[in-house]
């Protein structure tokens, strides 16, 4: 399995703000870049907060039935009414042993599988038993963090936005605990600069 990951980020490496978790900092090229990546890939995975903020399934660019996936500890109950499922998207909700399975396969006519101790890794096993080859993460610094940590991410697409953002605690890019003594080290495969924007692409070595 190829995972890959897709971020818009501020100068200053912020993805969001936290009083405002819906801020669009990409242009349109970077939309336009979003559905490239979508149309490449098998299925799409975010977090649970990712989620609630934008808790819109995603319409599917390639001939493939595209799986979106929610990977959340309490659930996204709270946004069933704002959900509007896409043709072609198959929903896929995973969580721990304290989500409401029935509740949310009716509110959102999806496939719902838990597991006492939710992770990364268990999702893309969910995923890689539904077919998916190619996933693309479209998540917080939280589950990419995870991602850096487990070692499976193979890909990583960033958007730099001619924006600064500031603020201390604010969501960045990565969030959580230091990633070894060095770090991750990825190697620069694409610079594109559109306009403002500079579109990167970084692989594992």
């Amino acid at each position: 399995m190829q995972v890959l990951s897709n971020t818009a980020l501020s100068l200053d490496g912020r993805t969001a703000r936290r009083s405002a978790p819906r801020l669009r900092m990409g242009s349109a090229a970077d939309l336009v870049e979003m559905k490239r990546l979508r149309g490449t890939v098998d299925a799409v995975l975010v977090g649970g907060n990712t989620f609630r903020a934008w808790p819109l399934a995603l319409a599917s660019s390639n001939e493939n039935t595209l799986l979106q996936a929610i990977l959340t500890n309490r659930g996204v109950l709270s946004v069933a009414e704002r959900f509007r499922p896409s043709p072609g998207v198959r929903l896929v909700i995973l969580g721990g042993p304290d989500l409401d399975t029935a509740a949310h396969e009716h509110a959102f006519d999806a496939e719902v599988e838990t597991t006492p101790t939710p992770s990364l890794r268990w999702a893309l096993s969910q995923l890689s038993a539904r077919g998916a080859q190619r996933v693309l993460l479209e998540c917080g610094g939280q589950l990419l963090h995870q991602a850096l940590k487990d070692d499976v991410l193979d890909e990583v697409h960033i958007t730099l936005c001619p924006v600064v953002l500031g603020g201390v605690g604010e969501p960045g890019f990565v969030d959580g605990p230091p990633l070894g003594a060095l770090g991750h080290r990825l190697k620069l495969v694409n610079a594109r600069p559109i306009d403002d924007e500079v579109f990167l692409t970084y692989r594992r070595p």
